[in-house]
């Protein structure tokens, strides 16, 4: 379980390109006195409230790196809204609690479908591509276009993670949810990643064996955190189940993104 507890040294700018959120890219010093730079996301109350967007910013980051892939170093800070709005003078009414943050890697640019990067190998296309299926993220590609991979010199980071886990909200957090249907319809041609990875014969093996080997109890050091920190989510219960049915259909999962790759 990875994540930092911030405290506001000074603010730098505003990132006019940082996406809806608007974000702030702050100097701050982390618990052991390291200061760095980090970008500071300052969501809607009501997605906090009823989508748990800083969890999920949370829980799916901390998910990415038992599944091997790389994301920036991430934290909380408290930063008062009156602050944000002395900056941006946006009118968004913001969550009380505190703000997610990553940090910023100043040589990093966004990836560009269009520009081949050699250190990225055929793994790393098929990886992410299966780990956002299963995450159901929305937002790697996704009908906004926008890819969320940040490049650097030789490597590659996963920022932005909100619009995955679709089913975690206040709507089904009381119900029974059918993941199987919620994966199926999952629009995977969006990704990304898809024209890379479809029409290739493609076994997913290294995913294949992180998922049938995942362990459940990654959870609780994870919402303990949440908990800890007073950060809005709808508890443990319900991604321990999704992960449980993907884990024990482990095999109709892979199939299915081999499936995808042929249509």
């Amino acid at each position: 379980m990875h994540l930092k507890k911030l405290t506001l040294n000074s603010v730098i700018e505003v990132l006019s390109n940082g996406g809806s959120t608007c974000p702030l890219l702050v100097l701050a010093e982390d618990e052991k006195g390291d200061l760095d730079q980090y970008v500071v996301k300052f969501y809607d109350e009501n997605y906090c409230k009823y989508d748990y967007v800083v969890a999920k910013e949370i829980i799916v980051s901390n998910l990415a790196n038992y599944f091997d892939l790389p994301t920036p170093e991430i934290g909380v800070i408290d930063i008062p809204a009156e602050i944000y709005f002395e900056h941006t003078k946006s009118e968004t009414k913001l969550a009380k609690n505190l703000r997610f943050s990553n940090k910023y890697y100043q040589s990093a640019i966004l990836y560009n479908p269009q520009k081949k990067k050699s250190f990225l190998q055929n793994y790393d296309y098929e990886n992410v591509f299966a780990f956002d299926n299963l995450l159901l993220n929305a937002d790697r590609g996704g009908f906004r276009n926008k890819p969320n991979l940040l490049i650097q010199k030789d490597n590659f980071l996963l920022i932005d993670h909100e619009q995955s886990l679709t089913f975690y909200n206040t709507q089904n957090i009381r119900q029974d949810v059918d993941f199987k249907s919620k994966f199926l319809i999952y629009p995977y041609y969006n990704h990304v990643f898809f024209d890379r990875v479809k029409n290739e014969n493609i076994n997913f093996d290294e995913f294949h064996q992180h998922l049938k080997l995942f362990n459940l109890n990654i959870f609780d050091s994870i919402f303990a955190k949440l908990d800890y920190f007073n950060i809005q989510n709808g508890g443990k219960d319900l991604c321990i189940s999704y992960f449980k049915w993907a884990k024990e259909n482990c095999e109709f999962v892979v199939n299915t993104l081999k499936d995808r790759l042929s249509r």
